[in-house]
């Protein structure tokens, strides 16, 4: 897998595969309460 992506196989030589993939999760757990935070004002 970590071959294969063109944007971050850099990062890879720097931080661990497990580093890597919390951090995915930490970015992606963000988008998705920023996302329910405006649907929630934005129908309020």
């Amino acid at each position: 897998m970590k071959e294969n992506h063109f944007l971050s196989f850099f990062v890879y030589d720097i931080i661990t595969t497990q580093a890597m993939s919390n951090t995915i999760s930490i970015i992606e757990i963000i988008i998705v309460e920023l996302a329910e935070f405006s649907v929630k004002f934005a129908f309020s």
